[in-house]
């Protein structure tokens, strides 16, 4: 063609500089049907990819902070409630220093917001390595993927178990040696929900995904293996119910007063 050209010269024999530009770039950089080049539609959709995928990372990472708000949150609920709820429900317990500083089942919560949080961020290995060494130091073994409500009290807690799936109310109190376990190994909810206000007494085995209601009470060394209705008291191997109970009455603050701190607070109130 271009010695067809050189020998008749016309306008439709001599190649345009387009032509040479064709002749000489990759196919890919030129469509010469459409006549523009496919360089600025590759350029194109590779920031639109770009863009895309720097959105998705910006979405997962608020998504992560906002486990991390919620975790510090936790913690400083925890910090504020914990020490007043366990002075109501352990006579022993005489100041907010001591239960924080010198109460197993209080670290052994604390610890378990951090990883919590974690474990929701998709951490999976630093949030079991502090469930580890929370279990180390307390002898409380909380997996961190648990879910625990506010104002939690784990009494003495050495030898208790919280599996994975179990759901834990607000306001419930966990003795030691208590196993919050599943039966068998499946996806989905497999271990225990306490509904608010539980009292698992020590060495109980709440055994997979049976759902303890409200106020409910089970006995020392019971083993359930079904659910248990709200405001009752469970006891025995297998456990069954002993007795129900009407609902007991709240005061206007969320943590019950028990042992001799609610005696003598009710005694300094009439004086």
């Amino acid at each position: 063609m271009l010695q067809r050209g050189l020998e008749n010269p016309s306008e439709d024999n001599i190649p345009s500089k387009s032509d040479e530009f064709t002749l000489r770039a990759p196919a890919f950089l030129w469509e010469r049907e459409s006549g523009r080049s496919i360089l600025w539609q590759k350029t194109f959709e590779f920031c639109l990819s770009g863009l895309q995928t720097v959105k998705g990372v910006s979405m997962r990472l608020l998504q992560k902070s906002r486990f991390l708000v919620d975790g510090l949150n936790a913690i400083m609920n925890d910090i504020r409630e914990l020490p007043e709820a366990v002075r109501g429900k352990d006579p022993a317990a005489r100041s907010t220093a001591e239960v924080l500083l010198l109460y197993p089942g209080v670290k052994a919560v604390l610890l378990h917001r951090v990883s919590h949080a974690l474990w929701q961020m998709e951490a999976q290995l630093p949030a079991r390595f502090l469930s580890e060494l929370g279990r180390t130091v307390t002898g409380v073994e909380i997996h961190p993927g648990a879910s625990l409500g506010r104002r939690v009290v784990i009494d003495h807690g050495m030898g208790t178990v919280i599996g994975e799936t179990a759901v834990v109310g607000d306001d419930c109190l966990i003795f030691q040696n208590v196993t919050l376990g599943s039966s068998r190994n499946r996806e989905g909810q497999r271990h225990p929900t306490l509904e608010r206000g539980v009292v698992v007494g020590v060495g109980a085995t709440v055994i997979g995904p049976v759902h303890v209601g409200e106020e409910a009470k089970i006995g020392a060394g019971a083993v359930v293996v079904g659910n248990v209705e709200a405001n009752t008291t469970v006891t025995g191997i297998p456990a069954a119910t002993k007795k129900r109970r009407e609902p007991e009455s709240r005061a206007s603050s969320p943590i019950p007063l028990h042992g001799t701190h609610g005696q003598r607070r009710e005694r300094a109130g009439k004086e």
